[in-house]
């Protein structure tokens, strides 16, 4: 199950975000052919969804994309699961990434005021915990059945919510005096503007989400003792 990457946010060199996206999960699934392994799972992202091109994270994107090529290409020597996860977020999360990010600022620092945008954009937020559980469920898949060439699930929870919503949830529970500057940044040329999850052979494999954003959020924000909701 690869779930390795590296996003490039800190200007990482190109071959390092090749290495860590492209070169390592070949390598893996060549020795995997060659010892005999069932099943190999790979972690997609939802910036590759619909042919996006998302100059946010664009070698990211590109080395993601041409991993595809390749997997597709290897599916005839091993049974390949692409797994194309949406926002995922939980406890103890790189604040570099955005829901782990604006938690800081907002629940923990309580700044006085932080820059948005409009807030529009909706993801499709899921918690850790259901998207462990829908991999446990793509595994058992996996090595059950057979199949000639690479399969997707999408791991989401089917419903997007906006950005802007996400934030206020967080202001809300966390009890802050943050000010949410929405509109004093502007969107991206190539903002992906709504992704979400269609999930209907997950949930034909059994699985369904569990974990409600606001009560995903609510476990993160218990997460640091010092806050109470």
């Amino acid at each position: 199950i690869h779930t390795a990457t590296e996003y490039g946010r800190e200007n990482s060199p190109i071959y390092k975000i090749l290495e860590a996206n492209l070169i390592l999960p070949i390598r893996m699934a060549e020795l995997g052919i060659r010892s005999g392994t069932k099943l190999f799972i790979n972690t997609d992202s939802y910036f590759n969804k619909n042919n996006n091109s998302y100059s946010h994270l664009l070698n990211y994107s590109l080395s993601k994309k041409s991993l595809l090529i390749w997997l597709n290409k290897i599916s005839k020597q091993i049974k390949v699961i692409n797994a194309t996860l949406e926002h995922i977020y939980g406890p103890g999360d790189a604040r570099s990434k955005f829901v782990e990010g604006i938690i800081q600022k907002i629940a923990i620092e309580k700044v006085e005021h932080i820059s948005l945008s409009h807030g529009h954009q909706r993801r499709d937020f899921i918690f850790i915990n259901d998207v462990v559980d829908a991999y446990s469920k793509i595994l058992k898949f996996g090595l059950s059945h057979d199949f000639s060439k690479m399969k997707t699930f999408e791991i989401g929870t089917g419903k997007s919510t906006e950005i802007a919503v996400l934030a206020k949830k967080i202001k809300l529970l966390s009890k802050s005096s943050t000010t949410l500057g929405f509109g004093e940044l502007q969107y991206r040329s190539d903002e992906i503007m709504e992704s979400v999850a269609d999930n209907t052979e997950l949930r034909e494999l059994g699985w369904h989400p569990s974990i409600s954003l606001q009560e995903g959020i609510e476990i993160i924000l218990k997460s640091y003792n010092s806050i109470k909701i």
